[in-house]
């Protein structure tokens, strides 16, 4: 796909004082680029010192402020002339205009706007412009404290008609949700979301899918966006080679984090390895995390990423996770997940999304939720891939891959606790089997080699058979060594959740 680039799209001729002026755009497609220089080409009598930039990540400061070629600098709030220029109450210094446009997040220009005024001057008077990236964060972070005030400054900024505020973002519906209760009027300066990447294949499952998808659908490395922190920790129990990436303020930050978090900032990718919580270094396959990097990172293709599996059914969350890979991904995992912890009173944008997930889910004829996302995938509707173990399969499978799949780089030394010999281990699988009623036959007709088929020719296990001595006596063993479905029947591919 030949890449496009905004700066050849947005219409500066229609752009209004009076309005929230609307870039759509996803990642890769150079708004960043077309607001530091196309776009102050473009507009008379603006200097740099005059611009506003926000971002909605502290992670994307870092990134838009560090090459020195630009002509930007990091907001730094113990510095007061930068306030004090912008609300006239001095005049512009030499030192102003070299820093050039200012960066940074939301809450920083909420606690100037609180904060920071001058009852002899006009607050933020001397700006002429202010960008806001991914500017949907208005009605999704409202985490952000006092996010209200910032939504009502820009309101009554319009009415007054002096300034332009631009809003950047790839998911524009959910302002145009809020718009009537906002009381903004919102104008588009490209015409359709541009968009330069997308999955070649979507899969639509639930939660408790995703370790089997995983381990026989997708291949190379995968990123994993979670609704907790405690849904993290139930993937990385079924996961092997995974690690949890949380925010740096949460309380289950570690220095593992760190060192991932500036992996991914530095490299744009993933690390190879980690160390894991019981001290040994693993290869690093799959990266589970919160809505921490929703935005503000940008992995390469030659991280390994090749599947972005999100826990969230809202276009605007899959849009921006999925726009993390500057480059077309193999697939897109959308998971169906129950939440405990989340109140959906407070935001109706998120129960619409989840209610018309669920719809498609039940019903291909009601397309509506696909067609908020199929600008990000490759196929049509028809070719969209819906499957979910039962209860039942998904009980087996987290059983075997917890207590019989080897893990990966295990010394033969630890081999032996994993090869399948004892009486009493067969006898446990196979009332397992029986618990979990995956196979139809009567109790006394499953036996342990019965199962051993299922497991390989249904399941999608990988099973060897050896000779060992155990206790001074020779036994026959089976090894589970791999999980990987290469029989998936297309009926079952394409099985209705």
């Amino acid at each position: 796909m030949e890449k496009k680039w905004i700066g050849d799209y947005v219409d500066l001729d229609i752009i209004n004082k009076g309005m929230f002026n609307l870039i759509a755009s996803g990642t890769g497609t150079g708004k960043t680029k077309f607001i530091l220089t196309g776009f102050r080409q473009r507009i008379a009598n603006v200097k740099s010192s005059e611009i506003l930039y926000l971002v909605s990540r502290s992670l994307v400061v870092e990134q838009q402020t560090k090459e020195d070629e630009k002509d930007v600098t990091k907001y730094n709030p113990r510095d007061k002339k930068y306030v004090k220029y912008w609300n006239g109450e001095i005049d512009s210094i030499e030192e102003i205009e070299k820093a050039g446009i200012q960066v940074m997040t939301y809450d920083k220009l909420i606690y100037i706007i609180k904060d920071m005024n001058n009852p002899k001057f006009k607050t933020l008077n001397n700006l002429k412009v202010i960008i806001f990236d991914e500017c949907h964060t208005l009605f999704t972070d409202l985490f952000i404290k006092d996010i209200e005030i910032l939504k009502v400054w820009i309101r009554d900024t319009l009415y007054t008609n002096e300034k332009y505020i631009i809003g950047m973002t790839a998911t524009p519906s959910i302002l145009y949700y809020n718009r009537l209760k906002w009381g903004v009027m919102i104008q588009k300066l490209n015409k359709e979301v541009l968009i330069n990447h997308k999955a070649k294949q979507l899969y639509c499952t639930d939660f408790k899918t995703i370790p089997y998808l995983i381990a026989t659908q997708l291949r190379g490395k995968t990123l994993i966006m979670c609704y907790s922190i405690s849904d993290c920790k139930k993937l990385k129990e079924d996961l092997p080679n995974s690690f949890i990436l949380t925010s740096k303020a949460n309380k289950s930050n570690t220095i593992q984090m760190n060192i991932v978090r500036k992996n991914i900032k530095n490299l744009g990718k993933l690390p190879d390895t980690f160390i894991d919580n019981d001290g040994i270094e693993k290869e690093l396959d799959v990266l589970i995390t919160t809505s921490t990097l929703r935005e503000g990172i940008n992995l390469e293709k030659e991280s390994g990423v090749r599947n972005i599996i999100c826990c969230f059914s809202d276009e605007l969350t899959i849009t921006q996770f999925a726009g993390r890979c500057r480059y077309d991904i193999d697939a897109l995992i959308v998971a169906d997940t129950h939440i405990n912890s989340f109140s959906f009173d407070s935001n109706k944008y998120l129960v619409k999304c989840k209610d018309s997930f669920k719809d498609f889910l039940k019903n291909s004829e009601n397309t509506s939720w696909f067609d908020s996302i199929a600008h990000i995938v490759k196929h049509d509707v028809v070719n969209t891939i819906k499957f979910a173990l039962s209860t039942n399969e998904a009980r087996f499978i987290d059983f075997i891959n917890r207590k019989w799949l080897v893990p990966k780089g295990i010394t033969d030394k630890d081999m032996i606790k994993y090869k399948i010999y004892k009486k009493e281990d067969k006898d446990e699988i196979v009332k397992m089997v029986v618990k979990c009623k995956i196979l139809k036959l009567y109790y006394s007709q499953i036996t342990f080699n019965k199962v051993v088929d299922l497991m390989q020719n249904t399941l999608g296990y990988t099973i060897t058979t050896g000779r060992s001595m155990f206790d001074k006596e020779q036994h026959t063993y089976k090894l589970i060594i791999d999980f990987m479905d290469k029989n998936l029947s297309k009926d079952r591919e394409n099985e209705v959740i």
